[in-house]
């Protein structure tokens, strides 16, 4: 799976999926952070959000199928309380929201970074990253069936430019390797390891 950083504007980015981060009680800062793509969509995301009582208490999700938008879906992401929101709240959501999107036909994923999230964007990318890398992994090398991930990309939504972005996703990378390759091992029957 390929992961990348783009400054593009959410509303002109494609991509089968968008995913927007929400604090729990800020729903009304959020329909006006991300308004143009709330417009875009004829209003979907913030009517359906009031009609189901969405909250964004962390790792809960809304998802709000799209027209007018370069999406099919957008998928409001729950991060819970701003106060306590961290890296590790982020890595766990995306973890969870992708690993159950895996085996879905969507092949390309936009995740946005939260906006004045207190939590410094580099470390952002680098636990979501992670999330995406450690949430999709399966081991099925011995299953008569196996299940495709589906998911090919995961593009990350930022609004600076900055090399330490680019580094956080390369060491997000590195760090969703070592645990994943460790799960390798584990999974492994003793007689098939070298």
């Amino acid at each position: 799976m390929k992961i990348d950083y783009s400054t593009q504007n959410d509303r002109t980015f494609t991509a089968d999926i968008l995913v927007l981060p929400v604090f729990q009680a800020e729903l009304a800062k959020v329909a006006a952070a991300w308004s143009s793509v709330d417009e875009a969509a004829g209003n979907l995301l913030s009517s359906r959000a009031q009609k189901d009582a969405y909250e964004g208490k962390a790792s809960s999700y809304l998802s709000v199928d799209t027209q007018g938008v370069n999406v099919t879906r957008v998928i409001l992401a729950g991060m819970g309380d701003k106060g306590r929101f961290t890296s590790e709240t982020m890595r766990r959501s995306i973890g969870r929201l992708l690993s159950s999107l895996r085996g879905q036909k969507h092949e390309h994923i936009a995740v946005a970074l939260p906006l004045k999230s207190g939590v410094d964007d580099a470390q952002l990318a680098r636990a979501l990253t992670e999330g995406a890398l450690l949430g999709t992994y399966r081991y099925d090398k011995f299953k008569s069936k196996k299940v495709a991930l589906g998911i090919k990309r995961v593009s990350i939504l930022g609004t600076r430019r900055a090399v330490s972005i680019a580094q956080a996703v390369e060491l997000g990378q590195i760090g969703a390797a070592a645990p994943n390759y460790a799960r390798e091992l584990v999974n492994e029957p003793a007689q098939t390891l070298p």
